[in-house]
């Protein structure tokens, strides 16, 4: 492995950092002639280093996150470089950054889809949480051996249905159970459900079902889109990271953030067509790119 660069990542990025935040380090390497070779290029390695997690991806991997627009891959590509740690295969960088607008296309915001997706599922998550902990209390005290009939009007419910013996079954939080189950069997699914659920649920689950941080970053990418669509560049620290800190923080009301989100998505709409940027990404160009560079990298013999 050969690195190519290390860049500062994350919320010390964005200028959305606390006292609190994590440092984050993603990077780039070229992977070495026997890993090509033998068809062996890793996507990515972990790192710790001085206590910072960080993740560095073979240049192949992140050229085919950057094609797709991915905002991980898009973000580095416009880190300042005074965040930026060069290795010793920095020319790599450098022909990259010199060509990193032919990156950008106005299909890019098909990431905001995945963005809100994923501040969806952690708010889904943490209401669900809440839902099982309480079918969890209701459950506390009750015989193991007797059928759940015995304690059902006490239980929450999100749905009722009979099924086709007419036995009565209820839904909580996506799981079914009949109304003859054991009390015992029910308990041991509800408590392993339960351990499944991350630290971003609990979290989540403690600010009533929302996962603030998750919905900060689907409005960051959303700005972030805009910016790069109006001007085709993006600035860090981001100009937004007061508003994307107040969200972090839980300090704007859940409507309202909603309503930001819409805006932007409209704004999107209208900016991406009258965008002079390409519909798609050249990939085929970017292939000849990678072929130029390994090319090279093959002639040094590293």
């Amino acid at each position: 492995m050969h690195l190519i660069v290390k860049t500062v990542f994350g919320s010390h990025l964005y200028g959305t950092q606390t006292p609190t935040s994590d440092r984050d380090v993603k990077g780039v390497f070229l992977p070495t002639v026997e890993e090509v070779l033998l068809g062996r290029i890793p996507k990515n390695v972990q790192i710790l280093e001085n206590g910072i997690d960080g993740s560095l991806f073979s240049l192949h991997a992140f050229l085919h996150l950057a094609t797709q627009g991915q905002t991980v891959a898009i973000d580095m590509l416009y880190t300042p470089s005074a965040l930026v740690e060069r290795g010793p295969q920095a020319w790599v960088w450098d022909r990259i950054i010199a060509h990193r607008s032919k990156l950008l296309s106005r299909s890019m915001n098909a990431f905001i889809g995945y963005a809100r997706g994923q501040a969806a599922k952690y708010s889904l998550k943490g209401s669900r949480l809440e839902k099982l902990l309480a079918f969890q209390r209701a459950l506390q005290g009750t015989c193991p051996e007797m059928g759940l009939y015995t304690y059902w009007e006490r239980l929450p419910k999100d749905a009722e249905r009979k099924n086709p013996a007419g036995v009565p079954e209820l839904q909580i939080a996506g799981k079914w159970f009949g109304a003859t189950t054991a009390t015992k069997f029910v308990v041991e699914v509800i408590d392993r459900a339960i351990k499944l659920y991350g630290d971003r649920a609990y979290d989540a689950y403690e600010a009533g079902g929302l996962d603030w941080k998750a919905l900060s970053h689907a409005v960051r990418v959303s700005k972030e889109l805009k910016e790069l669509l109006t001007s085709g560049e993006l600035v860090f620290p981001l100009q937004d990271r007061e508003l994307l800190l107040r969200i972090k923080k839980g300090e704007i009301d859940i409507q309202q953030v909603q309503d930001l989100l819409d805006q932007d998505l409209l704004e999107i709409e209208v900016l991406a067509e009258q965008s002079s940027l390409p519909e798609k990404v050249d990939t085929k160009w970017w292939d000849q790119f990678l072929l130029d560079i390994m090319s090279e990298h093959f002639k040094l013999k590293v």
